[in-house]
């Protein structure tokens, strides 16, 4: 069977979730072709499919090995580690790809919270600070960055930077809708503010009701949403 032939059935396959069929065929072409890095992200595409982490993880190590500053692939590598709970592997992968990209907000994003998931709060101000640094009219950030200062105590701080964005509020996705809404509940009901907490709190959940997909949505962890970047794209053969 020819390497076209090949690739085409494995893209059928794959398609169709298929992807022990796909990975078949990627196989052949991989014994001819062991440094195609094209080929072996097909592979780890379908490793990623099967929910294989072991063989995703060890695939795109050996692609990052001939593509060394594929921040992407980096950032990739940082949620399945994240999703096998290895904490260390995430945050060294995700500081990897803003080392080598720091332009990528996402990145900054991704890592403070997975900081923020483990309770370390310093670690995640830092990481936001930095972020803010290259985008300094983020609101995405700030909003983190409010969180952070508010479980470290810092409840005026907080307040001030989400009093800061309330012009903005408008022009917020609506799942940051949802994260500055009940970021503004926490740190009113802090000040003892119970009508204003209220209020907030009611938007929020408002805001979930209207969005089928965030249904389950949690208050302190919405931006896992965020984590969509990390789905491996099998490409175009």
């Amino acid at each position: 069977m020819d390497r076209k032939t090949s690739l085409d059935l494995s893209a059928k396959y794959y398609h169709k979730k298929k992807f022990s069929k796909a990975l078949f065929y990627l196989k052949k072409v991989n014994r001819s072709e062991p440094r195609n890095t094209n080929v072996l992200l097909k592979m780890a595409s379908c490793y990623f499919g099967l929910r294989d982490d072991g063989n995703t993880i060890k695939i795109i190590e050996k692609v990052l090995k001939i593509d060394k500053n594929n921040h992407k692939l980096y950032y990739d590598l940082s949620v399945i580690y994240e999703r096998i709970g290895d904490i260390e592997g995430t945050i060294k992968a995700c500081e990897r790809a803003i080392e080598i990209n720091p332009r990528v907000l996402g990145y900054y994003l991704a890592l403070a919270d997975v900081y923020e998931k483990t309770n370390e709060h310093e670690s995640a101000l830092e990481i936001l600070f930095q972020g803010l640094m290259k985008f300094p009219d983020s609101a995405s950030l700030q909003i983190l960055a409010a969180k952070s200062e508010r479980r470290l105590g810092k409840n005026k701080e907080s307040f001030n930077r989400l009093e800061s964005l309330s012009i903005q509020e408008t022009n917020l996705s609506p799942a940051w809708k949802v994260e500055y809404n009940f970021e503004l509940g926490f740190i009113h009901d802090k000040h003892n503010n119970a009508e204003l907490a209220f209020h907030h709190f009611t938007k929020a959940n408002d805001l979930i009701r209207a969005m089928p997909s965030y249904q389950r949505v949690d208050a302190n962890h919405s931006l896992d949403l965020i984590h969509n970047l990390g789905n491996l794209d099998y490409g175009k053969i």
